[in-house]
């Protein structure tokens, strides 16, 4: 927000500051022709929403995301790679 305001980001500069992460989730209404954009980007995968979505199902969603991908608390945090195929880019509708 500026000055009470929403400002929303334009899709070029959304796949110019993302598009060097492997992973994004885009937790907003309609964001599948971003989400396109960044796969087309080189990023190799990406959460959207073809669909309008309301807050309180964002919020849930954006919750249990936050909540599967962190690592257990009595694991050690490791930077190697997952032992999935790299290669593969896509956008997967759930």
């Amino acid at each position: 927000m500026k000055h009470g305001r929403i400002e929303v980001v334009d899709q070029e500069t959304l796949v110019s500051l993302l598009r060097h992460v492997p992973e994004v989730v885009l937790n907003g209404c309609k964001s599948e022709a971003a989400g396109r954009a960044l796969i087309e980007a080189g990023v190799d995968d990406v959460v959207c929403w073809a669909t309008l979505c309301s807050d309180l199902p964002g919020k849930l969603f954006a919750e249990e995301i936050v909540l599967k991908t962190q690592p257990p608390p009595s694991s050690p945090t490791s930077l190697r790679k997952r032992g999935r195929d790299r290669g593969t880019q896509s956008i997967r509708r759930v």
